[in-house]
């Protein structure tokens, strides 16, 4: 069974494809790569700039994701959250905390750690980076203790601060399938119903609109902005595989997956939110990145969201972390990092892991 890796593919296009207008809309900001030891990491470097994409800009995460995210809460929570995010808005601004170069930024949802970060050089990293630039925080995004334990202890033992930004879904190597990913199973393999790569560039102009009706229409339109040439551009050269769902061969859902080494996440995910829930095409969809993780025996990051859907299915929940590098900083810039990463650990990982969200 052949496996897929494709890694090769983003250490040789990444920063040339990243660099091009129309990639990403909303995104702005210097990509580039810097290789330390074993160790190749793809790096942004943005200014402030108001709805940057998230995965530059933790103001649009902290300030203009997080309100979409406040309904998900039990109504008191909802207002004392809202009345926090008022409250901290000022001094993220004061604290340019938007400032930031971001190491290892594949500008996924989700950032992948293979095995090799386990016994990476934290301090070596850190001093490149800095001598690229030397006025920004440093951040490394979608870190998770249970993909990446000595990676995280590392961070934390190097004194960068973490920061609790969501609980993700992991679904580890061996894991059991269990009885509702077998009823998906015979879901997926019903007549009428089939998968395929996308090739065509009417498939990936259908692929965008399936994942705009999810994620910007339905969730929030602070997510990550992708275009049809970003789809396609990835899965030519190799660094994405974007698989489609189809009835009677109309394109009803879609999903873009990545596999570094060991880690697998599927940022991108899309489907027609016009087509009535008991066609279940969340469900068809869903099945097949799970199968191909459970077939490869890959750590497959679900990212988080439908909680109930990925439990049932033997993901296990987690919190995950940003971490930031701010000694170099200034002293008012560095209150406020610290500020967040003391108000992240105390009042929202409690938030996230009691309403198992």
């Amino acid at each position: 069974m052949e496996r897929i890796n494709h890694l090769p593919q983003w250490r040789e296009h990444f920063v040339t494809e990243l660099n091009q207008a129309g990639m990403i809309r909303r995104f702005e900001a210097k990509v580039s790569e810097q290789q330390t030891g074993e160790i190749w990491l793809p790096t942004t470097i943005s200014e402030p700039k108001k709805h940057n994409c998230y995965v530059l800009s933790p103001s649009t995460l902290i300030l203009d994701y997080a309100v979409d995210e406040l309904p998900k809460l039990p109504r008191v929570q909802q207002w004392l959250s809202r009345a926090l995010l008022k409250l901290v808005a000022t001094p993220l601004k004061w604290g340019k905390v938007d400032k930031l170069q971001v190491l290892n930024n594949h500008c996924l949802s989700t950032n992948m750690y293979p095995d090799a970060w386990e016994d990476a050089d934290i301090k070596a990293i850190e001093q490149q980076a800095l001598a690229r630039a030397p006025e920004h925080a440093l951040m490394f995004r979608s870190v998770n203790p249970t993909q990446s334990p000595q990676l995280s202890a590392a961070l934390r033992k190097a004194n960068w601060l973490p920061i609790v930004t969501r609980q993700v879904y992991v679904l580890s190597p061996g894991s059991k399938r269990g009885t509702d990913f077998t009823n998906d199973s015979r879901l997926a393999r019903e007549p009428g119903w089939r998968y395929s790569r996308l090739e065509t560039p009417a498939e990936f102009e259908r692929a965008q609109r399936l994942y705009d009706l999810l994620y910007l229409d339905k969730y929030s339109e602070h997510n990550i902005q992708y275009t049809a040439q970003f789809m396609a551009r990835m899965q030519q050269l190799g660094m994405m595989t974007f698989m489609g769902l189809y009835k009677h061969d109309e394109l009803c859902a879609v999903s873009g997956f990545v596999v570094h080494d060991n880690v697998m996440t599927s940022p991108i995910f899309g489907l027609d939110t016009t087509w009535p829930q008991s066609e279940q095409l969340y469900r068809r969809m869903s099945w097949y990145t799970l199968d191909f993780a459970h077939r490869h025996q890959l750590s497959f990051n679900l990212s988080s969201g439908a909680p109930k859907y990925k439990r049932s299915r033997h993901a296990k929940p987690c919190l995950e972390c940003s971490f930031v590098a701010v000694a170099h900083l200034p002293a008012h810039q560095r209150a406020v990092w610290k500020a967040l990463s003391v108000l992240t650990q105390r009042f929202y990982a409690p938030m996230l892991e009691e309403n198992q969200l």
